[in-house]
């Protein structure tokens, strides 16, 4: 069970009731993710929105407000790391156009905090595991569904590059390939 949860008494109602992830908690304190760890729920931040949209805010109290939870939550990733919360990626496109761009989530995690590499496992190893779907996705392994992706560039020197996607493998069928010669 997921919960939207964003105070540390929300996030504290909702993992006494059971719930497996907290998806944002972007007001969480260190007890917060020291529960998230004793009851072994992810923490899902969905903090790729604020990270793009701060600077374009209309009026100063959207855009305070943004930054001062991108600053909270670049702390609480610290904590989260300290502490071993497991870090999921979630991404939350607040408009049709931001569909299909889950790279800005990887990107904003690596701004405030995670290695390029904790990104993409946040993206894929863990994600997988928080659905319980680690028997099919998450990583490239023999009976797995063989969705990949690929970029030119290396993304854990440049996680940027995960916006340039060239190659798309879904369930073993290749939907995309701009690397194949014509």
């Amino acid at each position: 069970m997921a919960a939207h949860a964003d105070s540390p008494d929300g996030i504290r109602n909702a993992l006494t009731a059971g719930a497996d992830s907290i998806e944002h908690g972007h007001r969480a304190d260190r007890s917060s993710f020291e529960l998230m760890k004793e009851k072994n729920a992810f923490w899902v931040p969905t903090i790729g929105h604020y990270f793009y949209a701060v600077d374009s805010a209309k009026s100063p109290q959207p855009h305070k407000y943004m930054q001062e939870t991108l600053e909270r939550t670049r702390q609480n990733i610290s904590i989260a790391r300290e502490l071993g919360v497991k870090i999921a990626n979630g991404f939350d496109p607040s408009s049709a156009e931001a569909h299909g761009k889950n790279s800005h989530e990887i990107i904003a995690m690596t701004k405030l905090g995670l290695s390029s590499l904790e990104a993409i496992r946040a993206a894929t190893v863990n994600a997988a595991e928080l659905m319980g779907w680690q028997a099919k996705v998450g990583s490239l392994d023999p009976g797995k569904f063989a969705d990949v992706i690929a970029v030119s560039g290396d993304p854990i020197a440049d996680v940027g590059e995960l916006e340039h996607v060239k190659f798309v493998m879904k369930g073993g069928a290749i939907v995309k390939n701009e690397f194949a010669v014509h």
